[in-house]
């Protein structure tokens, strides 16, 4: 799609309810009083979910992981973001994620089990242990339902916050959205994004390439 083609949609009623159920899901998460903070990969859902929340909060914290194979794109935005004057804590994991490759494999050779394990102990364990060790009790994170099956049966309860085995409260306050509805208020509101996704080729647009990793 064209710039146009998103400026169109962001007039549509099915995207002003989005947008609406997204304004909903972070005040009715901030009306529970728990301490939020924002999970921030540096991809174009993060960055619109920040966005808005930043309308509500602007002094949250947001915590990105240093997973050490962020492309050099997301590298670069992350960095713009920091200049913004953004409450931005950078979280070094603590394991060398080239060990991880020797150890269970390259990423297309892993089976789903192995990848869930690699995920875990790359970013799930280390985004839990620095919540906890700074006492945060809520968080909101980009996860859309279109994304994959799995994730849609998790936004199902996630748009208006799910508690965790660790207390804390998830909130997805973009998981009715499509890739459509976040790049209409991407070009909508001018906003700056990853140039990642100006990287269309073999079959990829903005709207289905993804925020991955250089390996």
């Amino acid at each position: 799609m064209n710039h146009m083609q998103w400026k169109l949609h962001a007039r549509s009623d099915i995207y002003k309810t989005h947008l609406e159920s997204a304004h909903r899901s972070i005040r009715k998460a901030i009306d529970t009083g728990r301490k939020f903070y924002v999970s921030f990969s540096g991809g174009k859902d993060s960055s619109v979910m920040l966005r808005l929340i930043l309308g509500y909060l602007p002094d949250i914290t947001v915590m990105h992981i240093k997973s050490g194979y962020a492309l050099p794109d997301t590298t670069e935005y992350i960095e713009l973001i920091k200049k913004k004057a953004i409450n931005l804590i950078e979280v070094d994991v603590p394991v060398d994620y080239l060990e991880l490759c020797r150890e269970f494999g390259l990423p297309h050779l892993r089976s789903k089990l192995t990848q869930k394990k690699v995920v875990k102990l790359l970013k799930k364990d280390t985004a839990s242990q620095w919540a906890e060790n700074q006492d945060f009790t809520g968080l909101f994170w980009g996860l859309r339902a279109e994304e994959s099956i799995g994730r849609k049966a998790l936004c199902r309860c996630c748009l208006n916050g799910v508690i965790d085995r660790h207390g804390v409260l998830r909130v997805a306050p973009l998981a009715t959205w499509t890739a459509k509805d976040v790049w209409a208020y991407i070009v909508s509101e001018g906003m700056e994004y990853n140039h990642l996704y100006d990287k269309e080729n073999c079959g990829y647009t903005r709207e289905t390439l993804r925020n991955t990793g250089w390996l």
